[in-house]
């Protein structure tokens, strides 16, 4: 399973409303909660267990100059997996995969022009963004029998 739920409209966070970020909260932290619960327990019943996988965002923990009401939920699904994997254990893995910017027609929007995006790149290690194919991998690695040793990694 993997809990790509996430994101708000746009909004600086020192001026949204307490409602706005109650909201931004329920998306992007207690609707994964609840699928994975929901996950865990049928796996559970599986005779291999499975594998979930929450899809976190660095944006969590770097800091931005522009702070969005989606970063402060982003690290507690990074921290649910060590827990998780205590609770899930030994047949349900739990990790979570922390993409930088992704380069998707939604964020390219976010950053209002090709010149930002471009600005962005220079700042990541690898000189560009990530693709929804690089998270696509690394999601698929650990769903696979190649990751039956990784569980409560980020």
């Amino acid at each position: 399973m993997i809990s790509n739920a996430g994101g708000s409209p746009p909004a600086a966070a020192a001026t949204a409303s307490p409602r706005f970020h109650a909201k931004v909260i329920e998306l992007n932290l207690i609707a994964s909660l609840h699928v994975a619960q929901a996950a865990n327990a049928v796996m559970q019943e599986q005779p291999d267990g499975g594998s979930i996988i929450m899809i976190g965002s660095v944006s969590g923990t770097r800091p931005s100059r522009a702070p969005r009401p989606t970063a402060p939920p982003r690290p507690a699904c990074t921290t649910w997996s060590p827990a998780w994997r205590s609770s899930g254990r030994p047949k349900v893995r739990v990790n979570t995969v922390v993409p930088g910017f992704v380069a998707t027609d939604a964020s390219l929007r976010t950053t209002g022009d090709a010149g930002a995006a471009a600005a962005i790149a220079v700042g990541v290690p690898l000189g560009r963004m990530a693709t929804p194919e690089d998270v696509a991998g690394a999601c698929q690695f650990l769903a696979s029998p190649r990751a039956s040793y990784v569980s409560g990694s980020a």
